[in-house]
C-alpha cells in the first residue's frame, strides 16, 4: 500500500489482492471512509491509487447502491454505484462479492452516521454562540477599522475662559456661562 497513505482518521477494514477490474488485476481496499482501488504495474508492484469515498456512493431507501450483478462473460462482480459514475469489480474468491456488498453497506451506515453527528454537532455549537456573533462583529471592527476614533479637543471658552472638551465640530454648552460653541 505505497502508492496511498492512510488518513489519521482512516482504517483499513477489507483488503484483497486478488481483484479484476476490467481486464487489469488491482488491489482492492475497503477503509471507514474510502474504497481504494490499487492499480498493479506491469511487473506487478503497485503503480497508482484511486480513491473512491463511502459517502460519494448513491443512496437507495436508505442504504448505499451496492449490488451484485454480472459482467459481460456471464461472471458475478461487485457494482458501486456513486454520484456520476459507477466501478465493477471482480474476485476470485467464492462468495466474496457479497462479503464485500455487506461490508461496503455497513461501513457507509457508520461514515453516515459519524457525518450526520458532526453535522448536529456543528448546528448546536452555531445556536450557542448565535448571541455572540454581533460582540464578536463589533470588537472585529474595532480592532480591524482603519478609521480612528473620535477627535477629542480641548479648547477654551470665547466668552469667559473656561475649558470646553467635545469632539471636532460638535456644540457644547459651556457650563460656566452657557454659551453654545462649535469644538474647532
Amino acid at each position: 500500500m505505497s502508492v496511498y497513505e492512510l488518513d489519521i482518521d482512516e482504517a483499513v477494514i477489507l483488503q484483497d489482492s486478488n481483484v479484476t477490474a476490467g481486464r487489469s488485476n488491482i488491489t482492492l481496499i475497503l477503509t471507514n471512509r474510502n474504497i481504494i482501488q490499487v492499480n498493479k504495474g506491469l511487473f506487478g508492484g503497485d503503480k497508482e491509487a484511486w480513491k473512491y469515498p463511502l459517502l460519494d456512493l448513491k443512496e437507495l431507501n436508505g442504504k448505499p447502491n451496492v449490488r451484485i450483478g454480472k459482467s459481460r462473460s456471464g461472471s458475478t462482480q461487485l457494482e458501486l454505484y456513486f454520484q456520476g459514475y459507477e466501478k465493477a469489480y471482480s474476485f476470485q474468491g467464492m462468495l466474496a462479492e457479497r462479503k464485500w456488498a455487506s461490508t461496503i453497506e455497513k461501513a457507509y451506515k457508520a461514515a453516515s452516521a459519524e457525518l450526520k453527528k458532526a453535522e448536529k454537532a456543528k448546528k448546536n455549537a452555531v445556536e450557542v454562540f448565535a448571541p455572540l456573533k454581533g460582540t464578536i462583529e463589533n470588537a472585529k471592527n474595532v480592532f480591524t477599522s482603519k478609521t480612528k476614533g473620535p477627535k477629542i479637543k480641548v479648547m477654551k471658552c470665547p466668552e469667559c475662559g473656561a475649558e470646553l472638551v467635545g469632539e471636532k465640530g460638535e456644540q457644547v454648552r459651556c457650563s460656566y456661562c452657557e454659551a453654545l460653541i462649535i469644538i474647532k
